[in-house]
């Protein structure tokens, strides 16, 4: 229990809060979606029926898993052979996965949630209720990329597969992640 104002908050306390944060979006939100991606994945390497990625049936050497540009990051994944390595004509399928969003406020609500619990006091911050939890957690959109890469090696060594996966933005708003490292 931490029991302060949110404005006499030091680095330590920080430290907590933000831990806990990050614990709550892990087996909150996170580890309810990680059966479904895995067999996602799972099902686009082994590339057949609707999960098969090029007409000609043949596995991609890379394959983009491409990723919802919104706050809530896991709301869809879709699946392609990678267009820098494969053009439009080639691309038989882009099978997609849609989960339960996550509300836009998921850092706002767990945030205000750890706050009650340590006994952080932040009604002269923010009211009755937290919000602009960006400007003090920042850990959300790492935590879902270690997740969906512990997803996506999950899924190659259950194919024995070494197919390289890269985490794409919808949007094209972030850079390229290899999800094999």
């Amino acid at each position: 229990m931490i029991n302060k104002s949110f404005n006499e908050l030091n680095n330590s306390d920080w430290g907590i809060i933000t831990k806990e944060i990050n614990n709550l979006f892990v087996t909150e939100i996170l580890n309810n979606r990680e059966k479904r991606i895995v067999d996602f994945f799972i099902n686009v390497l082994n590339n057949k029926n609707e999960y098969q990625l090029l007409k000609n049936g043949n596995s991609p050497n890379k394959i983009d898993i491409i990723y919802s540009p919104s706050s809530a990051v896991l709301g869809w994944l879709r699946a392609r052979a990678s267009y820098n390595l494969y053009n439009f004509e080639k691309i038989k399928n882009e099978p997609e996965l849609r989960l339960n969003h996550y509300s836009f406020y998921i850092g706002d609500e767990l945030s205000q949630r750890v706050f009650d619990n340590l006994k952080v006091d932040y009604s002269e911050e923010f009211g009755d209720d937290v919000d602009d939890s960006g400007a003090f957690w920042t850990d959300q959109f790492d935590l879902e990329v270690n997740f969906v890469k512990k997803c996506w090696k999950k899924a190659l060594i259950n194919v024995n597969s070494s197919i390289i996966g890269i985490f794409v933005s919808g949007d094209s708003s972030n850079p390229e992640i290899i999800l094999n490292n």
